[in-house]
């Protein structure tokens, strides 16, 4: 989803939801390596 949004050319209109779903999928990975960051510092 993430290729997707990223080669998104003018011409060419991606759905919204696929932009939805790559946003939610880098907040999501964004989210366990917070996670996982804080687990090792304790």
């Amino acid at each position: 989803a993430t290729t997707l949004a990223s080669l998104r050319q003018q011409d060419w209109d991606v759905p919204a939801t696929i932009e939805r779903l790559a946003g939610t999928v880098a907040l999501s990975r964004r989210a366990d390596r917070a996670a996982a960051a804080s687990k090792g510092r304790r």
